[in-house]
């Protein structure tokens, strides 16, 4: 048994075009599907964007790190998703049709349903953008707190002026589609809207995020290239140097044999020298040697064996400067290959979600989808707000940990608790 609200609600569900849909919530399977899914997508959605947003806000290295600021603001989309539009889906597959009896709660449904769109575009785009100056640019810009909030309040600003047009009646106005279960701006009245709307996410938004990435893994590219480089040169430096627990008595052989070198080129110099009557070698050398040169000769070979320890620990803190440089970049690396990926990550999910949602609403197409494909758009769309903070909880190490840890807080609670009350 259908209820009705009002009687604009009843002629507009006797009318021909809707039979269609409201057929299908005869049907008992497909009513339920379309619920269960809805209410998953829901919970979903808000307790994964309410645990990341309590997570970054708890611990103060999250909430101090200004890429976190613009994951807050990507969550605060998906979180408007979750409040202004499934719930209203929601009340109409109970109620359907009750959104036509409240034309301005309607508008304002509207409003925020598109808003949430062009809003986690904008703000996918603001990330991506931050984190290609960061990894690309380096030290030559430095971001500061007020630039992320000048970054955050012009996707706000700009999102909402894109979703304004139908509000006021200048492009297009909201109505209720029983496809989707709320309402959304009549694409088939306003094509040049539908056509601007597009162009801004697929012509600039997703090329934009795509370039952003390119160049993040470009990066990420040349610096494995050079980093491969200085490995390989710090370990021939390494090879070629002397480290006297490894060659054992092969050093004072090879001082030994130099000095026989040494002796026997001297002789064979006296040899020319006395063939040629020139004084040889030995006869320029003074014959007395004063006790001070003998008492000095302790002291030298003390100082030369000093500068060669000083030479082997300096080379060796040396190679553990370089182990612990090549530590840091590794990490670094490891870091800016994880943003380049959930970058994509984040590319793929949000066009895979809202493309047919488009795709069915498309002013240029001439298709005439059924109930069950609008339903699945929509619902897909929704799925969109749920799988952003997932893709952040799973790509990064410490929001995940903090998560975690507020995840497990109330399960130690209750399992203690239980324990108390048992004994």
């Amino acid at each position: 048994m259908m209820t009705y609200v009002c009687d604009k609600q009843r002629e507009w569900i006797t009318e021909s075009p809707y039979k269609e849909g409201v057929n299908y919530h005869r049907s008992q399977l497909f009513f339920i599907l379309e619920i269960s899914t809805l209410v998953i997508i829901l919970l979903a959605a808000f307790l994964s964007s309410l645990s990341v947003i309590v997570a970054i806000l708890r611990v103060p290295a999250l909430r101090h790190n200004l890429n976190n600021i613009l994951v807050l603001n990507i969550l605060a989309m998906d979180v408007n998703v979750t409040i202004w539009s499934i719930p209203f889906s929601l009340a109409d597959l109970l109620v359907p049709g009750y959104l036509t009896c409240f034309p301005r709660l309607c508008k304002i449904h509207g409003f925020f349903a598109l808003l949430g769109c062009f809003g986690n575009f904008s703000a996918i785009v603001l990330v991506s953008i931050y984190r290609c100056v960061n990894i690309v640019f380096g030290n030559r810009f430095t971001w500061k707190r007020v630039h992320i909030a000048a970054m955050v309040v012009l996707g706000w600003v700009s999102s909402s002026l894109i979703t304004l047009p139908p509000v006021t009646g200048t492009a297009s106005t909201h109505e209720y589609t029983i496809g989707t279960h709320h309402c959304s701006p009549s694409w088939e009245d306003s094509c040049t809207f539908y056509t601007v709307c597009i162009c801004i996410i697929y012509i600039i938004s997703i090329p934009t995020l795509i370039i952003c990435y390119a160049l993040i893994q470009k990066k990420v590219h040349k610096s494995a290239e050079r980093m491969d480089q200085y490995r390989r040169g710090s370990q021939d430096h390494q090879g070629n140097e002397y480290h006297p627990g490894n060659h054992g008595d092969t050093q004072g052989r090879s001082i030994l044999k130099r000095k026989v070198s040494e002796k026997d080129s001297v002789r064979q110099i006296n040899r020319d020298n006395t063939a040629t009557g020139t004084p040889s070698i030995s006869s320029t050398r003074p014959k007395r040697i004063s006790l001070t040169t003998f008492h000095s000769i302790p002291s030298v070979v003390e100082r030369v064996v000093e500068t060669k320890v000083k030479r082997e620990n300096s080379s060796v803190r040396i190679n553990r400067l370089k182990a612990i440089k090549v530590k840091a970049f590794m990490r670094k690396q490891r870091s800016e290959k994880k943003v380049a990926i959930s970058g994509m990550v984040l590319i793929l999910t949000s066009t895979i979600c809202w493309t047919p949602y488009f795709i069915v609403h498309s002013c240029r197409l001439a298709i005439h989808p059924s109930h069950a494909y609008n339903v699945f758009a929509m619902w897909l769309a929704y799925t969109n707000a749920a799988l952003d903070p997932m893709i952040y909880t799973v790509l990064n190490n410490k929001i995940r940990a903090a998560v975690w840890t507020q995840i497990r807080l109330p399960v130690t609670l209750i399992s203690s608790l239980w324990n108390h009350c048992r004994s």
